[in-house]
């Protein structure tokens, strides 16, 4: 596949911003994106979101911002109803709760422009809290912000045709937000219609889009997105009471999981032998911390599930199994841990 070349008076970025429920943050995010060093005629801003509200509609009106309302419950809902409305040649993506650094967009456009080869690019953040304050301790959570950090600026980059364990240590290398991301249009039209049936995992999916372009990928190491922490947010942070923590905990692996069998078939439907692999072994892992945390898989069923993982496929994902083998080994322990370190990155 090739990259599309846009219209010449089309924006060359389009920045889509997806916001359910959440407010508090929504306003931030999207004037960090108007504070882009590229300027504004670089750059369309798309907020889908499932609330009105006065005073943000007021602001989003004075900022240029389109608009879209929807209230469907999936993710991918929305993010299709925003590519249907854009019209850059790279869209990039930003959380209603992050920001972004003001030269962003532009290092993005300095790597996409001179390289249609490159069809995805991930850079790396820094952490704040719920004040836009730095929060160095969650680098407890976020080991990769060390790796980030020992290498400023440095590129990784891979292409269709890289070995597998290459492929491996380019999918662990990366940021694992979609805040970070930015893709060619051409390759999220090409997958648009498995959009509507994606529930969550943005990230995971377009990494996955990636993969399945045949154009290139690259990850460079600068913090240009600041990750927020915050008790809203499951993969940040926590609740104040355990059980509603662990309840949410299933809840979202559960969505975690449907996420990443819809990617699976997409990789099953394009042939992609080692994507297939990684993302089942994924699934798999997501599914049992889900069933694990809602009480229907037993702690020997899961360490059973876990062994026949490893024999079955010869291929680990060691965060994600050491992680399950804890779960199974000690469920209250695991999820105590998990806990209590998002309650150090709340502040609380």
């Amino acid at each position: 596949m090739s990259a599309a070349t846009a219209s010449p008076d089309a924006p060359y970025f389009s920045a889509i911003v997806t916001a359910y429920d959440r407010r508090r943050y929504l306003l931030r995010a999207v004037e960090s994106i108007a504070a882009q060093t590229v300027g504004r005629d670089a750059c369309e801003i798309i907020v889908v979101k499932n609330f009105a509200d006065a005073a943000i509609d007021d602001r989003l009106a004075e900022l240029g911002v389109i608009s879209v309302h929807r209230t469907e419950r999936p993710l991918g809902i929305h993010l299709a109803a925003a590519l249907d409305r854009v019209r850059g040649e790279v869209v990039a993506f930003l959380n209603d709760d992050d920001l972004w650094e003001p030269e962003r967009l532009s290092e993005a456009r300095d790597r996409f422009r001179p390289d249609p080869r490159l069809g995805f690019l991930a850079t790396s953040y820094s952490i704040i809290d719920e004040n836009d304050r730095p929060v160095p301790g969650a680098r407890d959570r976020f080991a990769a912000v060390a790796r980030f950090e020992a290498a400023p600026g440095a590129l990784f980059r891979v292409g269709p045709g890289a070995p597998p364990d290459t492929l491996e240590r380019f999918v662990r290398a990366n940021p694992g937000s979609d805040s970070t991301i930015a893709i060619r249009t051409s390759i999220l039209r090409e997958y648009a219609a498995a959009l509507h049936d994606l529930p969550s995992s943005v990230d995971t999916f377009l990494l996955t889009l990636g993969f399945l372009s045949g154009l290139d990928l690259l990850i460079e190491y600068r913090p240009l997105t600041r990750l927020r922490v915050h008790p809203e947010n499951m993969s940040r942070a926590t609740d104040v009471s355990f059980r509603a923590y662990l309840a949410k905990y299933a809840r979202t692996m559960g969505g975690f999981a449907a996420a990443t069998d819809h990617m699976l078939k997409l990789a099953d439907a394009h042939r992609y032998p080692w994507l297939h692999r990684r993302l089942a072994t994924k699934f798999r892992s997501l599914d049992h911390f889900a069933r694990m945390a809602d009480g229907s898989l037993a702690r020997a069923e899961a360490l059973r599930a876990l062994g026949g993982e490893l024999r079955r496929t010869g291929f680990s994902q060691p965060g994600l199994l050491a992680s399950e083998a804890l779960y199974a080994t000690a469920p209250p322990l695991s999820r105590a841990v998990n806990f209590l370190v998002g309650r150090r990155i709340a502040g609380a």
